[in-house]
């Protein structure tokens, strides 16, 4: 993982922009509120915010100043009062994993916030952005964010923790109140640099739970239709203050939230990446019996779901650009086809509780 180190503010965004986004197929403009805006040939202009979140401002002074390290290494004065003790130049003994002798080194011990605190700085960081959505350029179709991660607790973590432990209920509620059609979060886990469609894995994570709900009520699965369950899952976000919408698909019903879209086909959850491209026409459907009579069961019982379990979902991709100080292997990135609008999606199957996706 490298990090996004020095450089101007706008140097920085555009180092973040290019790890989502593979810029030569966009055109690509700067701006202020959003940060950039971007379309492709014949397509909507949207925008795409651009914020760093690092576990103090001393840390941010560390990693955005280029010669702070060095200056303090070589005895120089500390930039800010608070920086005295949070950078405090210390005499270590390495130990070298070979077992031969030690030595004695200058470093800077950096201790890393807890989960919970990690969890409250990213949820801050996306809320704040969310405030400002109204600030934004009315002409844009929609506004994504991506989130510099500078602290990556989870760097030597498993693929599947940041869904399993960060990316809790209150967390999951943020992202999807946001107002983003999608918030990346650009980070290191697992000792790869990677980038995680975070509304994208809260709407997978509440559609799981939802399935959850309706097997602890014992549902009679004869009941329902495909189209019963979209509808019951579409009431059920809209009943929980979401902007979720309902789309036709094919024979059926897609549900959305931002540019991520839930179907069934033939008893398979296929979840659809719009990925900035048009979105299909929201339509309305009437609730038939069964739909009146599950829902208000639906309601309470979801709560306790989400409350009481737990899930660890993997949906994440390399960044697309780990640049020059990287020690990441580049992956193969997946290719798309131009297609005339409106455009098939992307589809990703997830069969059971089996939720992964390899990178792109």
């Amino acid at each position: 993982m490298r990090n996004f180190v020095g450089g101007s503010k706008r140097e920085r965004e555009l180092q973040a922009l290019k790890c989502v986004y593979q810029l030569d197929e966009f055109t690509v403009a700067e701006s202020e509120r959003p940060d950039f805006k971007l379309s492709r040939p014949g397509g909507a202009e949207f925008g795409v915010e651009i914020t760093e979140i690092y576990h103090s401002e001393s840390d941010a002074r560390l990693k955005r100043i280029d010669s702070y390290f060095s200056e303090l290494m070589d005895g120089g004065r500390h930039r800010h009062k608070d920086d005295l003790q949070a950078l405090e130049v210390k005499t270590v003994q390495l130990q070298p994993a070979d077992g031969s002798s030690t030595r004695n080194i200058q470093a800077i011990m950096v201790e890393m916030p807890s989960l919970d605190a990690y969890r409250d700085i990213l949820a801050g960081a996306i809320a704040s952005k969310g405030e400002k959505l109204v600030d934004y350029d009315a002409a844009v179709s929609h506004a994504n964010l991506i989130v510099v991660d500078q602290i990556a607790p989870l760097v030597s973590g498993e693929a599947e923790d940041f869904s399993g432990m960060v990316l809790g209920p209150s967390l999951r509620d943020i992202v999807l109140r946001s107002g983003f059609s999608e918030v990346f979060v650009v980070t290191a886990i697992a000792g790869r640099e990677v980038v995680i469609p975070a509304l994208e894995v809260a709407m997978i994570t509440e559609f799981k739970l939802f399935l959850a709900t309706l097997e602890r009520l014992e549902i009679d699965e004869s009941r329902l239709t495909d189209a019963d369950g979209l509808i019951l899952f579409h009431r059920l976000l809209v009943q929980r203050g979401y902007d979720a919408k309902l789309a036709q698909y094919e024979e059926g019903f897609e549900v959305l939230m931002g540019h991520t879209g839930i179907v069934i086909e033939a008893e398979r959850i296929v979840v659809h990446e719009h990925a900035d491209f048009p979105l299909p026409g929201v339509t309305s459907a009437g609730d038939t019996q069964a739909v009146l009579e599950i829902l208000p069961l639906l309601l309470g019982e979801n709560a306790r779901v989400v409350s009481e379990v737990g899930l660890a979902i993997d949906v994440m991709r390399d960044s697309l650009d780990l640049g020059p100080d990287s020690t990441d292997p580049p992956t193969e990135r997946f290719e798309q086809t131009p297609r005339e609008t409106p455009r098939v999606p992307r589809r990703l199957d997830y069969l059971e509780a089996m939720v992964s996706r390899s990178a792109c």
